[in-house]
């Protein structure tokens, strides 16, 4: 069992590293007591506003965390493509 995961968290996208902007936070539930990587809950954010965002740079930052330090398995990336209909 791992004695460490990623409480309050936040993503941030940039195209420059000197720009960024906010397109996710929140709260990781605690994984503690999961043997099996698989069997661990995932959690799904979508971008404020429903938009897209450019970006080349992503930023995860660990706010706080449970047990003895942040850690993060997985992070990944859904494409959604919008069609104006007018």
């Amino acid at each position: 069992m791992d004695n460490s995961g990623t409480k309050d968290f936040t993503v941030e996208l940039s195209s420059d590293k000197a720009d960024w902007t906010l397109v996710a936070e929140g709260t990781l539930e605690d994984v503690a007591g999961y043997d099996v990587l698989c069997d661990r809950p995932t959690m799904e954010y979508a971008v404020p506003g429903g938009r897209g965002v450019a970006a080349r740079y992503v930023r995860f930052t660990a706010r706080s965390h449970y047990d003895e330090g942040p850690g993060l398995q997985y992070l990944g990336w859904k494409y959604a493509y919008a069609v104006d209909k007018n």
